[in-house]
């Protein structure tokens, strides 16, 4: 009997131009502080510095030609480390960030009895468009 895996969240996620279904995902966006104190202060003073952004998705692999093809693209030596552009998209196209982001981990997981997923983690690169 073939395995039929779970829509998952609904939500889908394009790097550069393939499309995975997400099983769950995370984005977090940083700024870094600046200290600022003056040696006489009593208490810290800090600058907003540069932003900063992570995006966490994990996938269901399918057998579609270009799902693989995309994962030999990211374990190419060529592709992890090159921006590549994203865009998120929840379940219901409520929120949707795009930009450019760098794949800088890909892990392909098979478990017996369970759809094959890919985590992947993308390092964002510039403006994140919401």
């Amino acid at each position: 009997m073939a395995f039929t895996p779970m829509t998952g969240t609904g939500a889908v996620i394009t790097l550069a131009t393939v499309a995975f279904d997400v099983a769950d995902a995370s984005i977090k966006m940083e700024r870094e502080a600046i200290e600022c104190t003056p040696l006489s202060f009593f208490y810290k003073a800090y600058l907003s510095g540069r932003i900063s952004g992570t995006l966490s998705v994990n996938c269901y692999v399918s057998i579609d030609g270009g799902q693989a093809a995309a994962q030999t693209d990211f374990l190419s030596q060529a592709a992890i480390g090159t921006a590549v552009a994203f865009t998120y998209e929840d379940a219901l196209s409520t929120n949707t960030y795009s930009g450019e982001c760098i794949v800088t981990s890909l892990t392909q997981t098979t478990k017996g009895d369970s759809a094959e997923m890919v985590a992947i983690e993308l390092q964002i690169s510039g403006i994140v468009a919401a």
